[in-house]
């Protein structure tokens, strides 16, 4: 499903559930190419036998370009209506005061046929949270060890797979297939035989989100002590360090860049809660 078939159905199953009556995205019959003056995306449907319908604008960002354009388009048959993301109100009424249709995921809408015998407007309704996205396979546990060990140490990307298995610890037929993935991902790229990063930052960023969704939510709550119960007592806020190294309250420690982790991290013997 392409981006575009998504976000009309969302949108249409949104205004369905505010005004209760069946809307549902079909195929725009073939038209003239001088009776539209943009491009269409399907067409909505509203209403059981005496339906209406609209001429679907899809667009994932909304430009001031393109409402100059629907504003100014040749009035036809069948309106236009504009499906984007998410419409605010101050946005909602400007498209309403320049005479452009639209309808978000959300369930805001503004609808009016030609001849004005239908009217929908609807706003007020907030922009929905998204959606928790199944992360890809690069970006399961075994994904998140090895990307963990690349990121830490940037020669070991040159490195052979054997290498690679045996430092992040992860299964060696696994690495191939978490490679292949991330050049799916356009990540990763080979030039000349070597492999590199097309955007660090963003690798690392996917890291980060990866860490909190997949892994942390694994970790079992525990403890720490301290080995000598002296430096317990005092003195551990004067611990020399290192100059990579930091101390941490709920969070770890950040020692990252945008293009490596620091692998330097402090160390404790667990001790799982209610133990003594």
């Amino acid at each position: 499903m392409t981006t575009e078939n998504r976000l009309s159905d969302l949108a249409a199953t949104a205004l369905q559930e505010q005004i209760g009556y069946p809307v549902w995205v079909g195929e725009r019959e073939n038209k003239s190419a001088d009776e539209y003056t943009v491009r269409q995306n399907g067409r909505l449907f509203i209403g059981e036998q005496e339906h209406h319908s609209f001429v679907l604008e899809v667009r994932k960002n909304l430009t001031q370009a393109l409402v100059d354009q629907l504003h100014a388009a040749t009035p036809s048959q069948e309106p236009v209506a504009l499906v984007v993301p998410y419409v605010s109100d101050k946005l909602g009424q400007e498209l309403q005061r320049r005479g452009v249709c639209y309808l978000d995921t959300a369930g805001n809408a503004y609808l009016q046929t030609t001849t004005s015998d239908f009217f929908v407007l609807i706003r007020g309704n907030r922009q929905p949270k998204a959606s928790a996205q199944v992360q890809h396979r690069a970006f399961q546990p075994a994904g998140v060890q090895l990307l963990y060990h690349l990121l830490s140490e940037p020669a070991l990307l040159q490195a052979s797979y054997r290498t690679m298995a045996e430092q992040a610890q992860v299964a060696l037929g696994s690495v191939s297939i978490l490679l292949k993935g991330l050049q799916q991902l356009e990540l990763l790229r080979d030039e000349s035989g070597k492999r590199r990063w097309t955007d660090p930052a963003q690798v690392l960023r996917r890291w980060v989100d990866a860490y909190g969704e997949v892994v942390r939510p694994k970790l079992p709550a525990q403890r720490y002590r301290w080995l000598d119960p002296a430096v317990a007592r005092q003195g551990w806020q004067n611990l020399d360090l290192g100059p990579d190294m930091a101390w941490g309250a709920s969070r770890p420690p950040t020692c990252c860049s945008m293009a490596t982790c620091c692998p330097n991290t402090l160390r404790s013997t667990p001790r799982r809660r209610g133990a003594r």
